[in-house]
This record gives C-alpha cells, structure tokens and sequence, in this order.
C-alpha cells in the first residue's frame, strides 16, 4: 500500500484557513483591515515585543485570573464562532450549564466551555489551556464562554452600557431571542447500515485503510451515488469506550457547517 497522500481535488482557501493563523486566544475575523483580533479581555502579545503585527504569538489577558478566589471570576459569552481547536477539551454528556460552569471556575487552566449538545441542553465540552484557532463565522455558528476576572467583566459591562448599538456588543452579549430558530445547530445525524459501510469499504480493506488516529482505523469508501467519504471505526483495541468516541462524533458534528469536516452519518452495529 502507498503511504503517500494524493489530492483528489482543491479548492480556494480563505485566509482564515490557515490553522492557528492568529496565534493563542486570537481570533481570525471577516474584517478586511485587520484579519486578526484578540478576545474580548486579552491583548496582542506582539505589543510587549514591540511588533504589532506578529499575530503568531498570539494573545494574553489584560487582567489575570483570580484562580485561588474562583468566586470572582466568570463568563463572557462569545456568539457565532467556530469553536477552538479540541486538542486540550474534555466532554461530559450529562453536565448541565451550572454543574460545567461550576467545574471549569474549580480548576484555574479551565478557560472556556460550550454546550455540546444543542437539542437536550445538556452535556458541555470544557476547554484547558490557551484557546486556539478561533474563527468568526457570518451565519451559525456556536457560544462559546470564555473566563475572565472580575474586573475585566466589569469594565465589558460599563463600556457595553456607554456604547449601545456596538456591533461588539452583539457579538459578545446575549444571543438576540428574535433570532432565536435561525442557523440553529440540528445534529440528528442519520444511522447507515452496516452491511452498506462493509460494502463501500470493500470490507474494510487494508487497500482503502487511510490510516489511525484516536478510537481506530480509518478507510475510504464511495457511496452508490459516487460520493467519496471516509469511515471511523471504533476498536477495542484502542481502550477506548463507545462514550468516548460519541463524544468526538458529537463535537465533529457540531462543528460540520464551519467547513471543518462534515459527518454524513453515523453506524451501531454488534
């Protein structure tokens, strides 16, 4: 079997393509004259090395956390994003908003947190660590709730009530309830049939194997209407259980309208 990736097709890519393009805590943006913005509550790291346009260093917090007296810190709730990359996230499927936001003021490298699961409102991804690779998004889009001081949550909230009508205040304040139904997340993924993913994978052939990462393999596949996909398959052999893996398939699917990946659909079988 080759090793070697083929492209099969390519497309334009927007500049916010570009992985990890604004650096930590940074967000890439639809604003043509600065691509690149930090979080409400941080500021570009490049101003302390006296570049103000390396936006690979990424950002950091005007004001630090409180960590030891958890109380005074809390959320700000950013709309329309595409959330951060989920390399350093852990999911609970059955925590609800209170019982996530609880947990991640418990650990002072928590340093944001979403529902993962839009239809029930229950379940949350939690986010440690620096946020990366945040993207605004025009339509859709996910909440995300990002910590900060005390401080620096009164100083949004003055400023938010000095300037009424700011675009800012839109996008990082309550969600409009006007707007509520629109662009909203459905993530009923449909079941396939087993007998149909052995079928299009050739059984699952060590030919069409694209390789592994976490849970198990991955193969290739087409669908009988010429559709090109790729199938994940949960082993035993990984250690992981089938809650684990429903967890990624969860994000995945809340992600698929930002062009990440997009899931077609899902397989229960034995």
């Amino acid at each position: 079997m080759d090793p070697n990736w083929g492209q099969l097709s390519s497309r334009p890519r927007e500049q916010c393509d570009q992985y990890h393009l604004c650096g930590a805590n940074g967000k890439c943006t639809f604003d043509n004259y600065q691509v690149c913005q930090c979080l409400k509550g941080f500021r570009p790291k490049s101003q302390e090395k006296g570049n103000l346009t390396d936006w690979s260093l990424g950002c950091v917090r005007n004001k630090p956390l409180s960590c030891q007296e958890k109380d005074k810190d809390g959320f700000l709730n950013f709309t329309s994003l595409k959330l951060p990359n989920t390399t350093h996230s852990w999911v609970n499927r059955s925590m609800n908003l209170n019982e996530c936001r609880a947990k991640c003021l418990g650990n002072c490298s928590c340093m944001a947190y979403t529902s993962s699961d839009m239809r029930e409102g229950t379940g949350y991804a939690i986010w440690y660590g620096d946020l990366l690779d945040i993207r605004e998004l025009v339509t859709a889009g996910s909440d995300l709730y990002v910590r900060l001081s005390e401080s620096e949550l009164a100083l949004d909230t003055s400023s938010d009530n000095q300037e009424e009508g700011n675009d800012e205040k839109t996008e990082l304040g309550e969600r409009d309830q006007s707007n509520e139904g629109e662009g909203k997340e459905n993530l009923e993924l449909p079941l396939f049939d087993w007998n149909e993913i052995d079928s299009v994978t050739e059984n699952f052939s060590t030919e069409n194997k694209l390789g592994e990462g976490g849970f198990g393999p991955a193969h290739r596949g087409t669908l009988a209407d010429g559709q090109e996909i790729a199938v994940k398959r949960l082993s035993r052999s990984f250690g992981q259980g089938l809650d684990e893996f429903m967890n990624e398939v969860v994000l995945i699917a809340k992600l698929q309208h930002q062009n990440l990946v997009k899931v077609l659909g899902g397989c229960i079988h034995g």
